[in-house]
């Protein structure tokens, strides 16, 4: 049995995973741990002392992001992509297509900010803006990644009650 979103019990309706599925999976595990690293990484970068050093913190800050933007359309790839893990749980469990779409539609949303934070680490770097305003522009991308990173174990674990993990 599984919990529900409004806390009841209820039967999982998993489907067991085939061989295209397992590839599939292992793909979106792969991304998945390299996201987290990046994540790791970001997150240091963003709290290391930025007072009295804007230039060397929105340099590491900006790195960070850059290699998460490309992390991030990696993981894109392999979900939205041909023989991705969406392609392979929409033929599994129909049922799930809306999470899917709603999954997809976080992946623009995501990218939109990782543009954002990169611009606003910018600002913070020429002195535009308070280093403030960029860094809780990219914790709030780190937020939506955490959200939209739980939501996708959750769709994994509906459609096949399987524990993606947390790339850790």
């Amino acid at each position: 049995m599984m919990e529900s979103d409004t806390g009841q019990a209820r039967t999982s309706t998993a489907v067991a995973a085939g061989p295209a599925d397992e590839q599939a999976l292992e793909r979106a595990r792969r991304r998945r741990s390299d996201l987290h690293g990046v994540l790791v990484e970001l997150e240091s970068a963003l709290a290391a002392p930025a007072s009295g050093r804007v230039t060397a913190w929105s340099l590491r800050v900006h790195e960070a992001l850059v290699e998460l933007g490309a992390a991030f359309e990696r993981h894109i790839a392999v979900t939205e992509g041909p023989d991705g893990l969406f392609e392979s749980v929409t033929s599994h469990a129909p049922r799930l297509a809306g999470t899917i779409d709603e999954l997809t539609r976080q992946h623009r949303q995501i990218r939109q900010s990782v543009g954002d934070a990169l611009d606003a680490v910018h600002r913070a770097a020429d002195a535009a803006e308070p280093f403030s305003t960029s860094r809780e522009a990219v914790l709030d991308l780190i937020e939506q990644l955490m959200r939209h990173r739980q939501r996708g174990a959750d769709l994994v674990y509906e459609a096949y009650a399987v524990d993606i993990g947390g790339g850790d």
